[in-house]
């Protein structure tokens, strides 16, 4: 594992979004499945190897949907969310008419700007992009020798219908770690965790 595996890694670091939500999070059986099932590639990477910890696997990630959308984790799960409640992704809270319709039409449909490792900077569909980086997934299969890539591909029917105990919950949930605040519309409280600095395996 070195700088070339790193670079994959980054370079489909969206496969691994579902990594930054709390165990905890009220979320549908989709969305804490394929969490968990990323968490489970990212261990078994950080096991095999001599030079990262899970840390820093979990530090690439991040950078990598950063440099990818310029966003942090938690604002693309949040635009998502916000997307599939169809409340506007500023966050007020405004539902649009007929919105599970509307909001699952939304979804399919959600582009953001991204940035290619050349600099070139574009709109395009969220969901697509994860079909033109197939071979960067491929390669960390190869690395792993086990599991399918449907386990661990976020998609927009994942988002459909995203509250496991329904919309309009207002918990605010607790557990252990550094957080980011989820900014949520229909006033669920939820929080993301960051990525601390790791140290490298010796």
């Amino acid at each position: 594992m070195n700088g070339i595996f790193s670079d994959t890694l980054k370079n489909c670091a969206h496969w691994f979004l579902y990594i930054f939500i709390n165990d905890n999070a009220p979320l549908n059986k989709s969305i804490m499945q394929k969490r968990n099932n990323q968490i489970t590639w990212l261990k078994r990477l950080d096991a095999i190897n001599t030079t990262y910890n899970y840390a820093e696997l979990k530090e690439i990630v991040r950078q990598g949907i950063y440099d990818r959308y310029g966003k942090s984790p938690a604002d693309v799960l949040t635009l998502l969310y916000n997307t599939a409640v169809g409340a506007n992704v500023s966050g007020v809270g405004t539902l649009i008419e007929d919105e599970t319709k509307k909001a699952n039409e939304n979804l399919k449909k959600l582009s953001l700007t991204t940035t290619t490792p050349t600099g070139e900077t574009k709109e395009e569909n969220f969901w697509d992009f994860f079909s033109k980086t197939i071979d960067a997934i491929e390669r960390i299969l190869d690395v792993l020798g086990i599991g399918k890539k449907e386990d661990i591909k976020p998609t927009s029917t994942d988002w459909y219908k995203p509250n496991s105990t329904g919309s309009g919950s207002s918990d605010a949930l607790a557990s252990v770690g550094e957080y980011l605040p989820w900014a949520m519309a229909a006033v669920i409280g939820l929080f993301l965790l960051t990525s601390p600095n790791g140290k490298k395996k010796e």
